[in-house]
């Protein structure tokens, strides 16, 4: 018997668990401003691709489209290295599942501005200058603010495409301001909620208080 989509997620959600997903034993400082103290869910370190836990969340991210969005889009879109791929992935399952074009638009980070995406210079821009994209669900990984999503809409948007949606796999936070002040529509494969801290809060309170590193390298706010 096919497991329900509930269960799949369950599963993959104890998977990502046991990887483990987050490393307790540091704590981040996130580029976007206004450079919260937290956790970094590190998707990159614990399902890399060609694992058996990236097939699976190449499966229940194309499983969890289908079974919930009711319009065709006609395009998945990457956020850089950290979903890029599944991007791909998963457009490709949904081709073969549905038997309708689904294409992947890759996009990269601003040399100048990693805060800031550009279109992919030969997958991303290619696509969307070459095919007509009406609809376009981005993947992200683990949303905290929506920041990254909001930069890519911004670029999609510029390009023409109306209909721009969001699904995280992670959602760190009960709201995503960023997509919220865009009007932009979000969902989730499972919301987590990580606590954040200002570098005031974390130094009184929070994860510098508790003696919990911080990294060296400031890491990128979804």
């Amino acid at each position: 018997m096919t497991a329900t989509l509930g269960k799949r997620l369950e599963r993959f959600r104890d998977h990502l668990a046991s990887a483990p997903l987050v490393d307790t034993s540091v704590h981040s400082s996130f580029k976007a401003p206004p450079h919260l103290h937290g956790y970094k869910a590190d998707f990159g370190k614990a399902v890399p691709l060609g694992s058996r836990l990236f097939d699976e969340w190449v499966e229940v991210t194309a499983r969890f489209i289908m079974e919930t969005y009711s319009n065709h889009f006609d395009a998945l879109v990457g956020i850089d290295s950290g979903t890029n791929d599944l991007a791909d992935r998963v457009a490709a399952s949904l081709t073969r599942e549905t038997g309708r074009t689904v294409m992947s638009i890759r996009t990269e980070k601003n040399k100048k501005d990693s805060t800031q995406f550009n279109l992919e210079k030969h997958w991303g821009r290619a696509v969307l200058r070459t095919m007509p994209v009406d609809a376009a669900l981005i993947l992200e990984d683990a949303g905290s603010t929506g920041s990254s999503s909001g930069a890519v809409i911004d670029v999609l948007r510029e390009e023409g495409v109306e209909d721009v949606r969001v699904l995280n796999t992670l959602q760190r936070s009960l709201a995503l301001p960023e997509l919220e002040s865009r009007g932009v529509p979000y969902d989730s494969l499972y919301i987590e909620e990580f606590k954040t801290y200002t570098a005031e809060e974390c130094a009184i309170s929070g994860l510098c208080a508790q003696g919990i590193p911080l990294s060296r390298h400031r890491t990128d706010v979804a």
